[in-house]
């Protein structure tokens, strides 16, 4: 009897020891699975974000100068469409100009409306062309002359730097903004005949 007791108590440690086994053994993967896998799966992910977050998105290079082949002639909003490349603040100002003129023309009983011309535009900043009216019937007859004007960027805004009706710009206009020459041009009016060289970077 006491052999057959012995042996009995063996197999009930034997089976014991493989439940514990068992138990652990479930216990080490249900832990791996909900702490060990999820934090290796955060750590590919955050990884993949970083990643992703670290590769730019390819942006279009603008030159430095963006030159029109004929004069963009700009008459309301529409005809900003064609100012390929030219900053959305840029064209909102042309609109902006046109529409104040238009208003103060007709306030003085004229039928002649404003039209922008836009010839260049250097480092999405400045901006070369000239400005003038058409009747009704689409040419100037009756309408207020054109003069070459120089706009650009100005304590964060648009606005007209200079005009001329001459070959250049004003010397005093273009020092003063510091314009650089390869928009005003490579000489300036400063009262003489023929004017002076201008160069700024």
């Amino acid at each position: 009897m006491k052999k057959i007791n012995s042996q009995s108590g063996n197999a009930h440690i034997v089976i014991i020891v493989v439940l514990v086994v068992a138990l652990v053994a479930t216990l080490g993967f249900v832990y791996w699975q909900n702490f060990i896998q999820k934090k290796d799966d955060s750590a590919k992910t955050s990884t993949q974000t970083s990643q992703k977050a670290a590769t730019p998105k390819a942006t279009a290079v603008l030159p430095d100068m963006i030159e029109y082949p004929t004069s963009v002639m700009v008459k309301s909003a529409v005809e900003t469409a064609q100012l390929t490349n030219a900053p959305t603040s840029f064209k909102d100002f042309v609109v902006q100009t046109i529409n104040a003129d238009n208003i103060a023309i007709v306030s003085e009983g004229s039928s002649c409306k404003r039209v922008i011309y836009v010839d260049k535009i250097y480092k999405q900043t400045y901006a070369l062309g000239m400005i003038g009216a058409t009747s009704a019937t689409g040419d100037e007859n009756g309408c207020i002359g054109g003069a070459a004007i120089l706009w650009g960027i100005v304590d964060g805004s648009w606005m007209k730097i200079s005009g001329t009706q001459d070959t250049g710009f004003p010397c005093q206009d273009l020092e003063k903004y510091k314009v650089p020459s390869a928009i005003a041009g490579a000489t300036c009016l400063d009262g003489t005949e023929n004017g002076k060289a201008y160069s700024q970077s």
